[in-house]
């Protein structure tokens, strides 16, 4: 049987794992939106890769997708802390809150990397006269 201790450490330590979680998928989704927006941004006639504009907005909707379960997970963990022990909301949250963080933890992440997958495979890189074949 654990001991009071032992029980916080180990809620301490899922505490710090959630907040590490959080700060990556923004960071990783949010970075990759701001990327492609740039791209789009600075892209000429002359680039030497080309994307296709479908692709770029299928991939940032997707990465945007991500950041937006972050904040709705953020949102469901504020919920259910910010109330007084004696709450219903928080009574009626107790068995939810966890399996729909991971849920939406899941989703976060499953958008991220479909998203890359289509960036990369809509990546063409157009032959001109003089290059190698």
């Amino acid at each position: 049987m654990p001991t009071n201790e032992e029980e916080i450490a180990r809620i301490e330590g899922a505490h710090q794992l959630g907040l590490v979680f959080v700060r990556s998928s923004i960071l990783i989704n949010g970075g990759a939106f701001v990327v492609l927006l740039g791209f789009m941004a600075t892209s000429t006639d002359a680039s030497l890769f080309t994307i296709s504009l479908s692709g770029l907005k299928i991939a940032l909707s997707c990465f945007l997708t991500g950041i937006v379960s972050v904040m709705a997970s953020l949102v469901l963990s504020y919920t259910y802390t910010a109330p007084n022990f004696e709450s219903r909301t928080r009574k009626w949250l107790d068995n939810k809150v966890i399996p729909a963080n991971a849920v939406l933890s899941l989703i976060s992440l499953a958008p991220s990397w479909q998203g890359r997958v289509i960036v990369t495979n809509l990546v063409s890189i157009p032959m001109t006269p003089n290059s190698p074949p």
